[in-house]
């Protein structure tokens, strides 16, 4: 039996192929999935029409995508290579003048990685703390979008009282806050399937 076929040489190999895939980063595959994820997480902001017309709803459009691709790949950082590629797909969209990409729903791209990606740093967590903070990461999220949505309108509107500002938000806020909450606890679900490699 010559040397590299000795079960010793084929250890070795695998033992390296483990440490190459699990300590030294994302590998090529890992990196196309997620940046996949950001990609449709971009476009169905911009693009996708939905039938809903409840204030808050677009972090779903925003969120599902990426937690798919987290999912997928249960690696850190996961959400913030995924949403960083969201980002760049929607300022490219920006720049060009296709979509409609609102501030507010700029946001939510821009936090959803890294508030998943703390969501899942707890590997030891039960079930209900898991779920919980995600739950919270999604309440963040969109408590952020909601703060930059009320604030454009705000500044936006010509003789608008600001009496109307404020019934508008105590209606409105609750909403993002339920959407924000149903989207942490389905990416919780989702994610919960493959904790952090």
């Amino acid at each position: 039996m010559s040397r590299l076929n000795s079960p010793t040489s084929s250890r070795a190999c695998q033992s390296a192929s483990d440490a190459l895939t699990t300590d030294s980063g994302f590998t090529t595959r890992e990196l196309a999935i997620l940046g996949t994820a950001g990609v449709v997480a971009a476009l169905a902001v911009a693009f996708l029409q939905t039938p809903l017309r409840i204030p808050g709803h677009v972090i779903l459009k925003s969120t599902l995508p990426l937690a798919c691709g987290m999912a997928c790949i249960a690696k850190p950082l996961a959400g913030t290579v995924a949403g960083s590629a969201s980002l760049f797909t929607a300022a490219i969209l920006m720049m060009v003048g296709l979509g409609n990409l609102q501030a507010a729903a700029m946001v939510s791209l821009l936090l959803v990685g890294p508030a998943m990606d703390w969501a899942r740093l707890d590997r030891e967590s039960n079930r209900f703390a898991w779920i919980l903070r995600f739950s919270l990461a999604g309440l963040a999220i969109n408590l952020g979008a909601f703060v930059v949505r009320w604030g454009t309108a705000y500044w936006q509107a010509d003789g608008w009282h600001p009496l109307n500002f404020r019934s508008l938000g105590s209606a409105a806020i609750v909403s993002f806050a339920l959407c924000g909450i149903v989207t942490g606890l389905m990416c919780g679900v989702m994610c919960r399937q493959r904790k952090l490699q």
